[in-house]
């Protein structure tokens, strides 16, 4: 084989690596990231996505970072994670609720759903106190003084957001229209409400 056609050789058995390497790096850099409360677009920005190599380079550097932020703060964000799943969980019920064929039940499926509601009511404020008290003792520790969102929240100001929108969302139709007609109308007054599958993580400390 000449020289040349061994260089092509390697050349196409590392873009085929990369081209498989890369998707992989990428998914586990963007659920570390949200593991660990932080933006995926601001962890992701400064990339060169016409360069898999530089990419790759990139994404590895990301990807020590957010292990090491992770280890030393691995409780806290464990007790966000829970407590997202528990909004998650709580949302679905709510959908549950509103299903005809589950109103028509009210002897069984009803009450049941009626049951895990209160049960996941209640286990939200209990892990939202135990959150609330893994950051302060980060806090008093010195170890993170702004244990923020991406947006600038504390943990308990997007805790407090999540309870207002979730009120909100459980007036009826008609009354959050009234609402938004006073405040000017158009859709932007609630622009940024959470949402249990794509919520505003609060960030890493900083």
């Amino acid at each position: 084989m000449m020289p040349t056609e061994e260089v092509e050789r390697c050349q196409q058995q590392k873009w085929e690596s990369l081209q498989t390497y890369l998707p992989r790096l990428k998914a586990e850099v963007t659920h570390l990231a949200q593991v660990c409360c932080m933006n995926t677009a601001e962890v992701l920005a400064g990339a060169d996505f016409t360069d898999n190599e530089s990419v790759v380079g990139h994404l590895e550097t990301r990807l020590e970072d957010l292990r090491d932020v992770y280890a030393r703060h691995s409780v806290a964000y464990d007790s966000i994670s829970a407590y997202d799943r528990l909004w998650a969980a709580l949302f679905e019920v709510e959908v549950k609720m509103k299903d005809p064929a589950i109103l028509a039940n009210r002897g069984g499926i009803l009450l049941k759903t009626e049951k895990e509601k209160k049960r996941l009511l209640k286990e939200l404020q209990r892990v939202e106190q135990e959150t609330q008290e893994t950051i302060r003792k980060y806090q008093s520790a010195g170890d993170a003084d702004q244990f923020r969102l991406s947006s600038g929240l504390t943990f308990g100001e997007y805790a407090a957001k999540r309870w207002e929108d979730y009120r909100v969302s459980r007036e009826p139709t008609r009354s959050r229209g009234k609402v938004i007609g006073a405040n000017g109308g158009g859709s932007s007054s609630r622009s940024s409400s959470l949402h249990p599958e794509s919520p505003q993580h609060p960030g890493a400390p900083r």
